[in-house]
């Protein structure tokens, strides 16, 4: 890891963007084993981070030996934070190169990204009782009736509909017993963008894409 020469205000940006990240939930499965996807941790963070001013942003660098590293980049007015994050491609998989460069990238970028920002992905069982806890009401009246929302509290948003159309895709994957980071590296070779981009910008394909899945599912369960 190496910083710019002062990192003042971007530590300060980042201190209140940890206070706001979102949980990462681990709601994929794959490899015998639930972890949170790319798409769960990139969504904890990003909010918090723009709305301190904090730039992300990730990419490959090919070093002089030829191995390949992933670089990820925390900024804010002119100060900077890198972490570099080797990538260990598998030589013999059951996928092309660029195949099995994408899924170590995407694994990298993962990993990356929830060790700069400090990220620690968590259970659905655990998510689900942080907001039945949160849900219930902080206080009653004198007669046992509820007294409502705390003061200050603001409604949850809804979520854009490209979030709607993302769960949907993970609840239909779900069921099928499909791998979310096979079907990820597929739909990044395949549309050279990542799930919730196509979530966002062609929601319509995403009923043709499942049924594909499910016609080759074999293609898309880890081994």
């Amino acid at each position: 890891m190496i910083f710019s020469d002062n990192t003042a205000a971007l530590d300060a940006a980042l201190a209140k963007a940890q206070s706001d990240l979102k949980p990462a939930v681990k709601t994929a499965r794959g490899h015998g084993y639930n972890y949170a996807a790319l798409e769960e941790v990139m969504e904890a963070a990003i909010e918090a981070l723009s709305n301190n001013g904090v730039s992300f942003n990730q990419g490959i660098e090919e070093l002089e030996d030829g191995k390949m590293r992933c670089i990820t980049r925390l900024a804010k007015d002119g100060e900077w934070i890198i972490t570099y994050c080797p990538l260990r491609v598998a030589s013999k998989g059951r996928n092309n190169e660029m195949q099995e460069l994408g899924s170590a990238f995407t694994y990298a970028r993962r990993y990356a990204l929830q060790g700069i920002v400090g990220i620690a992905p968590i259970t659905e069982q655990d998510f689900n009782k942080r907001k039945a806890i949160e849900a219930q009401s902080w206080g009653a009246d004198d007669d046992g009736a509820s007294s409502g929302p705390k003061p200050g509290a603001t409604a949850p948003r809804a979520k854009p509909p490209q979030f709607s159309a993302l769960e949907t895709i993970k609840s239909d994957l779900k069921k099928l017993g499909a791998d979310l980071e096979l079907v990820q590296d597929f739909v990044l070779l395949q549309k050279k963008v990542t799930l919730s981009q196509l979530a966002e910008k062609e929601p319509g394909s995403i009923a043709t894409l499942v049924s594909h899945i499910r016609d080759n599912i074999k293609n898309f369960q880890s081994n």
